[in-house]
Formats: structure tokens, C-alpha cells, sequence
């Protein structure tokens, strides 16, 4: 779901799984109307900048790719930050460059359990991932707003 502050305002969309990628929303071409408006940032959503929010009952890993292109990013070599959520066997949920990483390895990690899927699929859970290029920034929290207080993974974008 990405959208506005109310949950009436979302923009509801259900993914069936599996291994295919799925363009959610294009933020090089949200209107006013259509990007999510923060504390963090009054400009919004656009080109280097987003976040979207995602409420999932997922058992096994999802992705979550911020791209410049709408075309599949997997083996393209198309410089992608992705987000991955449960990651060995729910273990770890990470951020890195690249679609698979680059050198297979990622950027940052973190096992807060809050930052894992969960392991009953009655229960959802609610995650948030933005990244800034402007202020160089990617992060990914729980529930549903980016607070630093419910930041489970930053990472630096630049050296």
C-alpha cells in the first residue's frame, strides 16, 4: 500500500506472490495528490526520494526495489536499491545495491524480531522503507509511518 495518512487514503494493492517483480507505484510520477506527504520531508515523494508502506501476512522473504525503471531489475544490472525481508529463513531482513547484491553481499542488517515477517500468517505485520538520495539515507521500520523510534535499519548512502 502506498498513499496518504488516513487509512481510507491508502492505495490498496494485493500481491499474489511468488517470484515475479510488480511495479506498485512510480514515484518519478506521483502528483501531489498521489505521494504520501511526511513530517520528514515537504516536497514528498519524487525522483530520489520515497517510502512506501507494506502490510503483509508473507511466511517466506518479499522484496522490496526502488529502481529507476519499471522494467524487472533481477540479473539486469539496473542499480536498484532492495530492500529484503526475511532473508534466511527469516533470520535477518537487509538493504544493498543491486538485484542480486552486488558481490552478493548487502549493505546493512538487522534480526530485530520486529523487522522479521511473521510466523503466524493470521497475523499481519506492517513494515515502512524510504530512501533519500538527497540527504543520502535508506531505512526501514515497522508499523506504519517512518518515527525514529520505530527505525529498524539505516543505512548511509554515501561514504
Amino acid at each position: 500500500m502506498a498513499g496518504g495518512g488516513a487509512a481510507d487514503e491508502w492505495h490498496w494493492v494485493n500481491l499474489p506472490g511468488g517470484n515475479a517483480e510488480q511495479v506498485i507505484v512510480d514515484l518519478c510520477e506521483c502528483t501531489a495528490d498521489d505521494a504520501w506527504h511526511s513530517t520528514l520531508s515537504p516536497e514528498g515523494a519524487g525522483p530520489g526520494r520515497g517510502c512506501i508502506v507494506v502490510q503483509t501476512n508473507a511466511t517466506s522473504s518479499f522484496h522490496v526495489i526502488f529502481s529507476r525503471t519499471p522494467a524487472p531489475s533481477r540479473g539486469s544490472n539496473e542499480p536498484v536499491l532492495r530492500y529484503v525481508v526475511g532473508k534466511r529463513r527469516n533470520s535477518a531482513t537487509t538493504v544493498g545495491f543491486g538485484n542480486p547484491y552486488v558481490k552478493k553481499e548487502h549493505l546493512e542488517s538487522t534480526t530485530n524480531a520486529d523487522a522479521l515477517l511473521t510466523s503466524d500468517p493470521e497475523k499481519s505485520r506492517t513494515f515502512w522503507f524510504l530512501y533519500d538520495n538527497s540527504v543520502g539515507v535508506a531505512a526501514m521500520g515497522c508499523q506504519s509511518a517512518p518515527q525514529t523510534d520505530l527505525c529498524r535499519l539505516v543505512c548511509p548512502l554515501r561514504d
